[in-house]
């Protein structure tokens, strides 16, 4: 991933920031899938971009689309350290560019976000899918994309709480668990559709 160093994007060197594409063939379906899972570096800069999340937003569309890769559907996903939106509500640059639901030009699905957008109130649905811990902002987010670049169809989405993650958890191992011991960020899921 990049990093904010000293105001100026440069490529992060921990490890944690190596982001992960691969190309899968669905052998039922007959269909392929490029996903990337990312984790982006933190928000150690300025100005608009603190964590250059709209260098690597650009980035891992790009990646997803080269020769190689790319298929019936694009997915990526991850933690992106950067929250979808300013303090004011209004989308950041990185997001606004990747949620073609919100007129983004690189045209993915939010599936959270498209889900919203059927709630009363666009902005508290947002806040009320947060996944960081002590914020009502979401930088764990997936998206997804069809081979057509269209934004891929998707359903049930949903930000899984802690007490469901613990549920499941003590469901398949029968040890009861602590709240939010498993990560301060809760996940997101959603079933993403290939095009008809």
């Amino acid at each position: 991933s990049w990093a904010n160093k000293g105001g100026e994007c440069v490529r992060n060197n921990q490890a944690r920031t190596r982001n992960v594409m691969v190309k899968l063939h669905d052998k039922i379906a007959d269909r392929d899938i490029s996903v990337a899972s990312m984790h982006w570096s933190t928000s150690a800069g300025d100005g608009p971009d603190p964590a250059c999340a709209e260098k690597n937003v650009l980035e891992v569309d790009e990646k997803l689309h080269k020769a190689g890769y790319g298929g019936d559907l694009l997915i990526f996903g991850g933690d992106f350290n950067e929250p979808d939106r300013k303090d004011n509500g209004d989308p950041r640059p990185w997001f606004a560019a990747a949620n073609g639901d919100g007129k983004g030009p690189l045209n993915y699905r939010d599936p959270i976000y498209r889900a919203c957008q059927s709630a009363d109130d666009l902005q508290q649905c947002l806040e009320n899918n947060w996944t960081a811990v002590g914020s009502l902002n979401r930088i764990d987010i997936l998206f997804a994309q069809d081979g057509a670049g269209c934004r891929a169809r998707t359903r049930r989405a949903h930000t899984i709480t802690f007490d469901e993650a613990d549920a499941a958890a003590e469901q398949v191992t029968g040890i009861p668990d602590e709240p939010a011991n498993y990560s301060d960020h809760r996940a997101v899921r959603a079933e993403i559709y290939y095009p008809d």
